[in-house]
């Protein structure tokens, strides 16, 4: 009968936690594809000795963008994980137009720029 118990506890279990992951994974799947382009911009600027962009842009995407739009989403009225999900993606994009906006004014910088 333990084995029984053990058993169904633990299905319920894994059935909560699979559903309530499906329903994070829905918001952070943009995520995902963001992601590389943070990361190689992160790692060119950091491999040029130019932590500080990146020290910067880590602090204002969190406390800046994720935090605040994480807590405005949950205001919603209805708000689901997706919804409050969704702030991580857009910290993600600020990254990606500050980085290039670095990169662009970096290459300006150094004369490799002509636009």
């Amino acid at each position: 009968m333990r084995l029984f118990t053990l058993y169904y506890h633990r299905r319920i279990l894994s059935t909560d936690f699979s559903s309530y992951s499906r329903r994070i994974s829905k918001g952070y799947s943009f995520e995902a594809i963001l992601t590389c382009l943070v990361f190689s911009y992160i790692g060119y600027f950091n491999g040029h000795g130019m932590s500080l962009a990146v020290m910067f842009q880590g602090i204002t995407a969190s406390f800046l963008i994720r935090v605040p739009l994480s807590y405005l989403f949950s205001l919603k009225e209805g708000a689901s994980l997706f919804d409050i999900g969704l702030a991580v993606p857009a910290a993600s994009v600020y990254g990606i137009i500050f980085f290039t906006v670095c990169y662009v004014r970096h290459l300006r910088k150094n004369g490799r720029c002509r636009a």
